[in-house]
């Protein structure tokens, strides 16, 4: 079960564990996927995590959706623009 509700809500965006542990209970995507049931968040399944991804990217290959052959992580750093003059409180607002 608990593969499945990961998959489903890293899909969705939901990457927090406390945030998806949320879910089940109210959610009725997620009440589907668990069966009615509350899964435990506290055990960690990694070899089997890993296991379902390989297979899913697997999966996905035959099918044709990603091909795979780039992978990139945007690692971009840029200047900011947060001078002194332009940091200003709720009552400093008021007067601009």
């Amino acid at each position: 079960m608990m593969p499945g509700v990961l998959f489903f809500a890293y899909s969705l965006g939901i990457f927090s564990s406390r945030r998806i542990a949320e879910l089940p209970p109210f959610d009725v995507r997620f009440m589907h996927l668990t069966g009615g049931q509350q899964p435990d968040f506290h055990k960690h399944h990694v070899d089997l995590i890993t296991d379902y991804f390989v297979q899913i990217v697997r999966l996905c290959q035959k099918l044709g959706i990603p091909s795979l052959k780039s992978v990139a992580i945007d690692g971009t750093k840029m200047m900011a623009s947060a001078s002194a003059k332009r940091q200003t409180d709720k009552d400093r607002q008021a007067a601009f």
